[in-house]
């Protein structure tokens, strides 16, 4: 396997990788990665020898060099998001779904052990009245030494760089596989920057769907999760906080990649949820551009 982008993410993906008997073949990255890890200056040169790759680099190359890997016929498991425009999305739609080798994103929350818990057996008797999540994690700890956070035109805005996990949880929980979220609204959000707090809703048949982000100042971690079912008392509600990089991320990205390395493995191609990857952004496309109406991209 390869990578490429050599930041926080790129070594935790080198760590867990190797850990499920990866071989490293080496990184693509604009500065020296060290001297223990071989050293690409583009994709284009490390895509030969390679069976699969990571993408761990700014929001705004994700699209593109996923497409490259694509066409190359490797695996590829992308850190999210996968796209932050329109007309890459389109691209996507187009090259994605036939994809013979697996496409992953890095939905790493999947992977908690808490969340889990929420989401109860395929086939169960009911379906939730309503699932929500919000997640608060302020800008000035987001953007330490990732300068191209606060590029909205890089990073995509709020709905792009907390809000992938947020939607991609609730239809997950909510086994959304093929099916639209109807009624999208944006509720009222503060108008700075990007703005930095934004919200959406919608309806995925009998339940009700909600995400909201909170990338203010200098807030810590927090992510809640609340799934009210019908056929109990009280909502279930999972609360993870604390600082970042620790124990639970670490676990949630072994869960991630390890699920990686098996299905590049074993050839193990999931056209149904690549198109439930495109259809959470698509969404958050559409979010995107009630909320800035005419600067859609």
């Amino acid at each position: 396997m390869g990578i490429v982008g050599w930041g926080d993410a790129g070594r935790i993906h080198a760590k867990h990788l190797e850990a499920h008997g990866a071989r490293l073949v080496g990184v693509v990255s604009r500065r020296w990665p060290g001297s223990a890890v071989p050293w690409f200056h583009s994709m284009d040169d490390l895509l030969s020898g390679v069976d699969a790759l990571t993408i761990a680099t700014p929001n705004d190359l994700h699209a593109g060099m996923a497409l490259k890997a694509v066409s190359a016929g490797k695996a590829v498991m992308v850190e999210k998001p996968l796209c932050i425009s329109r007309d890459e999305l389109r691209q996507l739609e187009l090259a994605l779904p036939s994809a013979d080798a697996p496409v992953h994103l890095g939905y790493r929350l999947r992977f908690n052990d808490e969340i889990r818990r929420l989401r109860r057996p395929e086939g169960g008797p009911v379906v939730p009245r309503s699932i929500h999540c919000s997640y608060q994690l302020g800008i000035n700890r987001l953007a330490a030494g990732k300068s191209w956070i606060r590029d909205p035109v890089r990073s995509g805005g709020a709905f792009f760089v907390l809000g992938p996990h947020c939607h991609d949880l609730v239809r997950w929980i909510c086994r959304a596989r093929g099916r639209a979220l109807t009624g999208l609204a944006v509720p009222d959000s503060v108008k700075d920057d990007f703005p930095l707090e934004v919200s959406l809703t919608g309806r995925l048949g009998e339940t009700e769907l909600g995400i909201s982000v909170d990338m203010r100042g200098n807030a810590d971690y927090r992510l809640q999760l609340t799934v009210e079912w019908p056929d109990e008392d009280e909502p279930r509600s999972v609360v993870l906080s604390g600082e970042r990089p620790g124990v639970r991320e670490e676990a949630e990205y072994s869960g991630l990649m390890g699920n990686f390395v098996q299905a590049a493995e074993q050839g193990l191609a999931d056209p149904a949820a690549v198109t439930e990857i495109l259809q959470t952004h698509r969404e958050l496309l559409d979010a995107d551009f009630l909320l800035t109406p005419g600067e859609e991209t």
